[in-house]
Formats: C-alpha cells, sequence, structure tokens
C-alpha cells in the first residue's frame, strides 16, 4: 500500500526523539531569549505533546511482531483444520477408491498447497459431502461428531483470517500515523532550531550552535545522525560572546 506521506527525516526514530528533547533542553534554558521570536511557554507545551504522541506511538517492531503473531496463530489452526479434513476425506478415500466420483467430489487432491482461504473452502466443502454420505461413511468411523468439529474448524480459521488482515490493516494505519506524528515533530524542531540560530546569531557562537541541527551534528556532545531541512542550517562563522 502506497502511503500518502513520506518521512521528512532520514534519521533513526530514537535519534529523533534524543534530538528534540536536547532542543527542548536547550530553548527551555533561553525562553527568555527566544520570546521576542515567538517561542513562549506555551510552544514548548505544544512541543513536548507532539514528541510523546510520536514517541508513545507504537513502532515498526511491535506492529510487526502483532502481524507475527496472529500468522502463528492462524497457521496452528490451519494445520489442525488440514488434519481433520485428511481424517474424514482419506476413510472416503479407503470407502470409494481414488478414481470414484464419490470420493473426487471432495477436491482434495491439492490440500497442502492451497492458500489459506482455499482450506476454508475445502473444508466446508468436506463438511458437506461427508454430510451426505454418512450413511455409508459410518462404517468407515465418520461420525457427525467428526464432521461438527470439522464445521467448528473451518469456522475458526475463517475468523483468524479477518483477523489477521485486521492486524496487517492496524499496522499499516498505524505506521502512517506515526509517520505523520514524527513529520509534524520534526517540522516543530526545524522551526524552533531555526529561531534558536537567529536568537544567538552574532551574539553567542556556543548557544548558537546548539540549535544547528545537520548531519552528525552534536548538540550537547550528543552526535545525531540524519537530515534537517535546510532553514535550520546557516552556514556562516559566528564570532560573539560564548
Amino acid at each position: 500500500m502506497k502511503r500518502e506521506e513520506q518521512r521528512r527525516y532520514k534519521m533513526s526514530d530514537a535519534q529523533l526523539v534524543q534530538l528534540a528533547d536536547k532542543l527542548k533542553e536547550c530553548a527551555t534554558r533561553d525562553l527568555e531569549y527566544l520570546a521576542e521570536f515567538s517561542v513562549l511557554p506555551a510552544t514548548l507545551i505544544a512541543f513536548q505533546t507532539a514528541r510523546d504522541a510520536f514517541h508513545n506511538s507504537p513502532t515498526d517492531e511491535v506492529l510487526s511482531e502483532d502481524v507475527n503473531i496472529a500468522t502463528q496463530i492462524q497457521n496452528v489452526e490451519k494445520s489442525v483444520l488440514m488434519q481433520q479434513i485428511r481424517q474424514i476425506s482419506e476413510r472416503a478415500r479407503i470407502k470409494y477408491g481414488d478414481t470414484d466420483y464419490r470420493f473426487r467430489k471432495y477436491g482434495v487432491d491439492f490440500l497442502s498447497i492451497q492458500r489459506t482461504d482455499e482450506i476454508v473452502r475445502t473444508g466446508r466443502r468436506v463438511q458437506k459431502v461427508a454430510t451426505e454420505q454418512l450413511p455409508e461413511l459410518c462404517t468407515e468411523g465418520i461420525s457427525q461428531a467428526m464432521l461438527d468439529t470439522l464445521g467448528i474448524l473451518n469456522n475458526n480459521l475463517d475468523a483468524l483470517i479477518d483477523s489477521q488482515l485486521d492486524t496487517i490493516k492496524n499496522r499499516d494505519i498505524a505506521v502512517d500515523l506515526r509517520i505523520m506524528n514524527g513529520n509534524a515533530l520534526y517540522s516543530m524542531m526545524v522551526t524552533i532550531a531555526a529561531k534558536g540560530i537567529l536568537c544567538w546569531l552574532d551574539i553567542s557562537e556556543k548557544r548558537y550552535n546548539d540549535y544547528i541541527l545537520s548531519e552528525n551534528h552534536t548538540i550537547d556532545g550528543h552526535i545525531i545522525d540524519g537530515n534537517i531541512a535546510s532553514k535550520a542550517i546557516i552556514n556562516i562563522s559566528v564570532r560573539g560572546e560564548v
């Protein structure tokens, strides 16, 4: 599925959060001076809210693991259903033989390579055909209880297919939301950093440098890898108080 919005930053999610925290520390320290540039306490509250919304959203790893778990549960139930299908169809094979149309109606020749949804359809067909033939197949040990169990297993796997699809859809929605939250945080970071740079231009080289966000830039000793929009990067020599 093609997403409408792409990540606007190349650094990792963890690095983005780390950089946001350091930027907020600097902005909080300089809030008195940044007020001239409309960086106010409410600005930092909104910034923290954006940071938390991004940080607290489930990661790709967690979301993918949810899909893996749903798939594993589905595979276990599929295996149990296939065993039940074989228990019934193989007794019909013994009863009628491989070439008899009464056995061919079961359609189980390619059971092992069928997709999960196809196996559910095969299970329903086996249940229907075996129910019709039950008076003849009871001599092979097939009972109504076996057919009822087959029906339950069919319904269980059918429900798990829907559950897995829902998990995949939920993952896609959550990933898109996380991208949106990350981009929103990133945009706020760029704006605050640009104002911080302007605030300390020709005044304090140390504080000026605190707001330069660029590839492999250091903020308070922490190296940050990634790219930041150009308006937060000003390549000039600064001389002033430290």
